[in-house]
């Protein structure tokens, strides 16, 4: 293990000043250091209502409308139509009733509704793309959805590349899986997921990051239509992060279809929880809607959870900041210490859960540490917790030995080390080390000052980031603060970023994927409880 150096403080960036100027001084209270104070009058978290058994109804006479004619003389049925009739009625041809069917809930001379089929992959992914078609009625963005599926089509390893590969592996893993001949892919995977991690890790080798990036793009130009479909709706945000302010925040509200988008400040955000999401894509790729339905998919497993006790729904907020190699660090730490104060001071969100992935989430966690430092001598409110998916712990790649990483990189994930290698020389200054502890937090030796209700790490066992991952943890359980607020969430046989990538693929790795983001929703939910009725 290479020596690590030692720690910075986040604000010796001199652009970090104005922050702290701004803010309060420290005279005020904390919103943190104590324990929040109990609601008036010592509410507790309501109760939900006891369940009644439906009282069956009483007997009535049918209206006049309803009730039985005389029925004109048929001639009788022949024995072998007499035969087919008792078939088609018997019980074993009749369809098996539900007990929700089976309660005396309506008259016996009317039939109850059947209840809806469950909604079908197939049929969600339909509506989802006939959304995606009324989206896109504007003609220039028809357009400049075009031009970008043209010019994918013919990078190098863009999608045209991609169907030659796939004519040529696909017959390669279906008779290596058949004959039981040795494989490179997990046990675990299924067919269709071995085909498809072969396929992405194949459009992901190499350094060209403007490939991955115009692919971002395709995937983005739909998500509005995918998040209607799931029952929300995208609000854009674009504006100054305060009056004496020249930083601009930009992202997306995530809101359900009936809610109120809070973009100016209101005593009912107080009682809201707030998720600020940051996206990952390596500082290089993506946008605050690229993961969105990730993000809509936790929405809804927290509104599950709300409904028991009658709690408000979740609101979301996915930022946007400056891309690498157009902008470098800490340009990024910048923008996302900005939309933090915004949400604070102008839109007034006390409770707050920042989280990411990837880079995203190397931001989180580089934030959570400037804030601590503002903190001492401010009176700025701290996150509630974070939450860390697949975190880029180590931008220099030189903390876990080159082949364990490339051993994960050709089994288990479709991350390259030249991909993040490119990404690594996108994002750093020429002045700034790739070893700093303010980028590369796995390299602080500061001890860790834990959020008030703890971190939630979610990160697959097998990916290329596995082994910083675990020894990032290891070093925060040892040298932390409050090591037990730190919870884990470690799924093997799983690629990178699998929580938010892999929800809407057609394989069996959904199943991870989807159990992850329920997990999620649960610790955001007891994050809130916690915080609000302790």
């Amino acid at each position: 293990m290479p020596a690590a150096t030692p720690s910075a403080t986040p604000l010796q960036y001199p652009v970090l000043a104005p922050f702290a100027a701004a803010l309060p001084p420290a005279s005020e209270h904390h919103a943190r250091d104590t324990k929040p104070a109990k609601r008036p009058g010592g509410k507790q978290p309501p109760q939900p209502p006891p369940q009644q058994r439906p009282h069956p109804p009483s007997p009535q006479m049918p209206p006049p409308h309803q009730q039985p004619q005389p029925q004109p003389q048929l001639s009788q049925p022949q024995p072998q139509q007499q035969q087919q009739h008792r078939r088609k009625h018997s019980p074993q041809h009749s369809p098996r009733k539900s007990p929700q069917q089976q309660s005396p809930q309506h008259p016996p001379n009317q039939q109850p509704p059947q209840p809806r089929p469950p909604k079908q992959q197939a049929a969600w992914l339909l509506t989802a793309l006939l959304a995606l078609l009324a989206a896109l009625g504007n003609p220039s963005k028809i357009r400049s959805v075009v031009l970008s599926l043209f010019r994918y089509l013919f990078f190098p390893r863009g999608l045209a590349a991609i169907a030659l590969y796939a004519w040529w592996i696909v017959p390669v893993i279906v008779v290596k899986r058949t004959l039981g001949l040795p494989h490179t892919s997990p046990k675990s995977w299924d067919l269709s997921s071995d085909i498809l991690i072969h396929l992405v890790r194949f459009a992901m080798q190499g350094r060209d990051w403007r490939r991955l990036r115009q692919l971002m793009n395709l995937v983005d130009a739909g998500t509005r239509a995918v998040v209607w479909a799931m029952g929300f709706r995208l609000e854009r945000v674009r504006r100054l992060a305060s009056q004496s302010s020249n930083y601009v925040v930009e992202g997306a509200w995530i809101v359900s279809k009936g809610d109120i988008v809070p973009n100016v400040r209101s005593e009912e955000w107080k009682d809201r929880l707030v998720v600020l999401w940051i996206h990952g894509g390596g500082y290089t790729t993506g946008s605050c809607t690229s993961f969105a339905s990730a993000n809509c998919e936790i929405m809804r497993h927290y509104q599950d959870i709300a409904d028991e006790i009658r709690a408000r729904p979740l609101l979301y907020f996915s930022m946007d900041y400056p891309k690498a190699p157009e902008a470098k660090y800490p340009t990024q730490l910048e923008a996302t210490l900005s939309t933090y104060i915004w949400l604070v001071q102008q839109v007034g969100v006390t409770n707050i859960i920042v989280a990411g992935d990837s880079a995203g989430a190397n931001l989180a966690l580089n934030l959570h540490r400037t804030l601590v430092v503002l903190n001492k001598k401010t009176s700025i409110v701290l996150p509630m917790s974070l939450v860390l998916v697949s975190p880029w712990m180590d931008i220099s790649r030189s903390h876990t030995p080159p082949h364990i990483q490339e051993h994960l990189a050709t089994t288990s994930d479709f991350l390259s080390t030249k991909l993040l290698d490119a990404f690594a020389s996108n994002v750093t200054p020429s002045g700034l080390h790739r070893r700093d502890p303010s980028i590369s937090p796995i390299f602080d030796l500061a001890p860790l000052e834990m959020p008030h209700d703890g971190i939630f790490v979610v990160y697959s066992g097998s990916e290329l980031l596995t082994p910083d991952i675990d020894d990032w943890i290891e070093s925060v359980r040892r040298h932390g603060e409050n090591r037990d607020l730190l919870k884990i969430l470690r799924i093997d046989d799983m690629p990178h970023d699998f929580a938010v990538a892999l929800h809407m693929w057609p394989t069996p790795l959904r199943r991870a994927s989807v159990y992850a983001l329920r997990e999620i929703a649960r610790f955001a939910f007891a994050s809130f409880l916690r915080g609000a009725y302790a």
